[in-house]
């Protein structure tokens, strides 16, 4: 493993290549659908739970926060004939989309009322028209599943435009709040809550964050294992 206190740089150079050996076994799935002739009518997708940080703020791992780093993941969609090759959507994705995009791909209809049909915004082979993301708010959370504002939770997250607010349970019940500007601070280095210009933009943020833990379904607790198992954060 990699040591939490490990420089970014090694850490980096630790990870990075662990993602040749997955591309390698995805090329090889790739090329035995095609050895059968399951390659072209075959909707493959490849995305991931969670990011890590590498020592973007002095540690290593995931589920310790809703930077950027922890919940950035790729979403790559193929399927010949539907999706054309090569192109890039600009704008917010979430893992909640997958499940209406691969419904809509392969002719069904999407039981879920989250998430986004990105069919709709992937150009298909010869298509030329503008792949226009409509504007939406979207929602991380990472610790238990509590949804009331009013009990204690260990994170949330809501990302809207050009920005991104994060609420955290502090000890004594506490929250602390973090404002990032993501357009002019992708890295969220700089945290503007305290900066009353943009009180408008993070109560606005704070309010569609209650919404939507107040809507979000109640979930049944469950009993605490002998060794808690990790939980990872999930961008909806």
């Amino acid at each position: 493993g990699i040591s939490a206190n490990a420089e970014p740089r090694v850490a980096r150079g630790c990870f990075s290549p662990g993602g040749e050996p997955v591309g390698d076994q995805v090329g090889l799935v790739l090329d035995a659908w095609a050895a059968q002739g399951l390659a072209d009518r075959t909707l493959v997708l490849l995305t991931a739970s969670h990011g890590r940080e590498l020592g973007e703020r002095g540690s290593t791992g995931a589920a310790t926060s809703l930077h950027v780093e922890q919940l950035r993941v790729p979403l790559i969609a193929r399927l010949p004939g539907a999706i054309a090759a090569g192109q890039v959507v600009a704008g917010p994705a979430s893992i909640l989309d997958v499940l209406p995009s691969v419904a809509s791909w392969t002719g069904n209809e999407s039981k879920s009322s989250e998430g986004m049909d990105s069919s709709a915004i992937v150009l298909a082979p010869g298509e030329t028209r503008d792949a226009v993301v409509a504007p939406r708010t979207l929602f991380a959370e990472l610790g238990l599943a509590e949804r009331s504002w009013d009990e204690p939770f260990h994170a949330r997250a809501a990302w809207s435009g050009d920005w991104k607010l994060m609420v955290r349970r502090e000890e004594g019940g506490e929250n602390r709040r973090q404002l990032f500007a993501t357009a002019d601070d992708p890295g969220e280095r700089t945290n503007r809550s305290d900066d009353a210009a943009h009180g408008a933009v993070m109560a606005e943020l704070e309010s569609a964050l209650r919404a939507h833990m107040a809507a979000a379904p109640t979930r049944t607790a469950q009993p605490t294992p002998a060794t808690p198992a990790p939980t990872h954060p999930h961008a909806h």
